[in-house]
């Protein structure tokens, strides 16, 4: 028989959240392989959604929103493009053009992207890996 773990709590679910978000968007480099999982950004992704609801239950919705762009210039987005750098480097080029797009959304999860920031994303990641 397997458990349920849940967390109801606002609190609790905030820290989860920024653990993950320091987990995966990582300055050091041990633990790359954590930026690539699709499991922990699945639940990234169901954690800020989780929020948003929280935030709108509360009458907040209009002050935060959990899921929001990633900025192109920012910390994270160059974090998330040498994670992807290092950790596909074996496996890049042999992608096809949609397993590229799957892949970049793992890397950038929890933020909203479009096939725009996913083509820039990708492209980058393909400088950095041919620099």
């Amino acid at each position: 028989m397997s458990r349920i773990f849940q967390i109801t709590d606002y609190y609790e679910l905030v820290a989860l959240h920024k653990t993950l978000m320091l987990v995966r968007f990582s300055r050091e480099t041990d633990g790359l392989e954590l930026s690539s999982s699709p499991y922990l950004a699945k639940i990234a992704r169901q954690i800020v959604e989780v929020l948003n609801e929280m935030e709108a239950a509360r009458g907040r919705s209009d002050q935060y929103n959990w899921i929001g762009p990633l900025e192109e210039k920012g910390e994270r987005w160059g974090i998330a493009i040498r994670n992807a750098a290092q950790t596909q480097k074996d496996v890049w080029s042999k992608y096809s053009a949609v397993e590229k797009r799957e892949v970049a959304t793992i890397f950038l999860s929890p933020f909203t992207v479009n096939d725009e920031i996913l083509d820039r994303f990708i492209q980058q990641v393909e400088e950095k890996l041919e620099g």
